[in-house]
């Protein structure tokens, strides 16, 4: 293999923009994530959709601070409910507790 060739293949950088973005993106996705577990969100709606009204009341939470971190994963729902993919994570999480 010559230079010419392993340079080609080589991945390209990043523009530096979209890679601080990335980061800046990421550690808000993981707070707002930290801040729903912390308030109980997913428990909360185990058996139903709810609104934010209602998520906010049994979290004893701001209903619009509350919204606004459900609206990072999530876009133009007033009704916001529990995931497939989190349904299969508590599976599996209560099956490596057995």
């Amino acid at each position: 293999m010559n230079i010419a060739t392993s340079t080609a293949n080589a991945p390209q950088a990043m523009p530096s923009e979209a890679f601080l973005s990335n980061i800046v993106f990421g550690a808000l996705m993981t707070q707002a994530l930290a801040v729903a577990v912390e308030l109980g969100i997913a428990d909360s709606l185990a058996e139903k959709p709810k609104s934010v009204l209602e998520l906010a009341v049994v979290a004893n939470a701001h209903e619009r601070a509350l919204y606004r971190v459900l609206r990072i994963r999530r876009s133009n729902e007033s009704n916001f409910k529990v995931s497939k993919n989190l349904n299969n994570l508590k599976y599996q999480l209560k099956i490596l507790r057995l």
